[in-house]
């Protein structure tokens, strides 16, 4: 199913964090390298305040580099 904009919502408690996402920009950043999509809404998420708790893995690290 082709969407005209996708959203990732998060809820931490009462707090709610929100990307959206255009289909044309979620067609370039998935064209553009591995983690470019996943940056995007990490990078994204941080400029709303999330904190982002590093744990056991590389995932982030591949994400952030």
């Amino acid at each position: 199913m082709r969407l005209t904009n996708y959203e990732v919502m998060i809820k931490n408690g009462e707090t709610y964090y929100h990307v959206e996402l255009s289909e044309q920009e979620l067609d370039f950043l998935q064209n553009l390298s591995p983690f470019s999509l996943d940056r995007k809404i990490w990078l994204e998420l941080q400029k709303q305040g999330i904190h982002i708790m590093k744990g056991f893995g590389d995932y982030l690290a591949k994400v952030f580099l």
